[in-house]
């Protein structure tokens, strides 16, 4: 299950573009939108249920076992329990099975109820002859619907999925999804079917309209033989190389060391090599919090840093060399965020993007 998707899913569907909670103003409220959103709020409202109700039974039994004095059980039914609020992996005990066929069960249901309210809307656009966002409504009930499947991991996959999209956003976040009005779009890019690629005129980087500090961005990306791309952020767009960070997005095995797909661009090589050959899609979440940045390419973990770990011009933080001539520690902790196209073709998808509020 994609990050963004469940992230969608969870806060509200990607009905309609969320905008920052300063600049809203009032609406009428869209009856298309509140049927949906009733139904996805039904679905994380059953999985808080099962999540609460096997608390519970962890709990009895630790106080019963407690009471009995078999302290070794006491310790590891808590940790059971604190590896599952984590992760939301269930316990493996068959003491538990009961847990995930009703977990199963009422996933199920709120999965139908989700499945209904869409078929509603959709045959209400379609009625109304708007096949346009009729489809759009297809399109994304097929995506939504297909990542949730509650015999996976007996119901508690959506509770997996849910601690994964949450995990380390411990602060009030603001979602949006970014493309296209998130963009300066210009004559060298294309958006169509929600996929951002360089037009037959391509060239130079898509910049977002606003500047970011500390946030955290999804996103799908496909590489073309031989490519050299980047995502640039907290970056001056009138000087990104050297007023900004860059993730370089390239061809595997195209370079080495610290500008393999996934580096912080001549600062720090990726813990492993993670990006699927060219061609084929990679996801990729980049998270920024004051000096700490941490990405993950495809499932996997590739930077865990704190810029204030570089505190020399001209050098990394392990002593060697980069192109830098400030300090990183030293660079502006807001900017913009930029897509690169830098000779071939590269696209990109499914871009999300959630303010961090510290």
């Amino acid at each position: 299950m994609r990050w963004g998707i469940i992230a969608v899913l969870v806060l509200g569907c990607g009905v309609g573009l969320a905008q920052k909670a300063a600049a809203d103003a009032p609406k009428e409220a869209d009856p298309v939108q509140e049927k949906i959103e009733a139904a996805t709020q039904r679905y994380y409202e059953a999985i808080e249920k099962i999540e609460k109700d096997l608390c519970r039974q962890i709990d009895a039994m630790v106080e019963n076992y407690a009471n009995r004095g078999d302290l070794e059980i006491v310790l590891e039914l808590q940790n059971q329990k604190k590896q599952f609020l984590e992760t939301g992996y269930p316990p493996a005990a068959p003491v538990f099975v009961s847990n995930r066929r009703r977990a199963q069960i009422e996933i199920t249901k709120a999965v139908n109820r989700m499945d209904r309210a869409y078929s509603e809307v959709i045959t209400q656009l379609t009625r109304k002859r708007d096949f346009e966002s009729a489809a759009q409504m297809r399109d994304e009930r097929r995506e939504i619907l297909a990542t949730i499947d509650p015999k996976i991991g007996g119901g508690f996959e959506a509770i997996r999925q849910i601690k994964l999209q949450k995990l380390g956003l411990v602060k009030q976040i603001i979602e949006r999804k970014f493309l296209p009005d998130g963009l300066h779009l210009n004559n060298q890019w294309v958006i169509k079917n929600g996929v951002l690629y360089p037009s037959q005129n391509p060239g130079g980087i898509i910049w977002s309209r606003d500047s970011f500090e500390n946030f955290e961005i999804s996103f799908e990306y496909m590489t073309s033989p031989n490519c050299n791309s980047g995502i640039f952020f907290r970056a001056d767009p009138s000087n990104p190389i050297q007023g900004g960070f860059e993730i370089q997005l390239a061809s595997p095995g195209l370079y080495s060391g610290k500008q393999v797909a996934g580096s912080l661009y001549d600062a720090k090589e990726p813990r492993t090599n993670a990006a699927n050959p060219d061609g084929e899609w990679n996801h990729m979440t980049l998270n920024c919090e004051g000096p700490n940045i941490r990405a993950v390419l495809n499932g996997r973990k590739i930077l865990d840093l704190s810029i204030s770990d570089w505190d020399t011009p001209g050098r990394n933080s392990d002593g060697t060399k980069n192109k830098f001539k400030t300090a990183l520690k030293d660079l502006p902790r807001k900017g913009h965020i930029g897509f690169q196209y830098h000779g071939q073709a590269v696209w990109f998808r499914q871009v999300q993007i959630k303010t961090l509020s510290l």
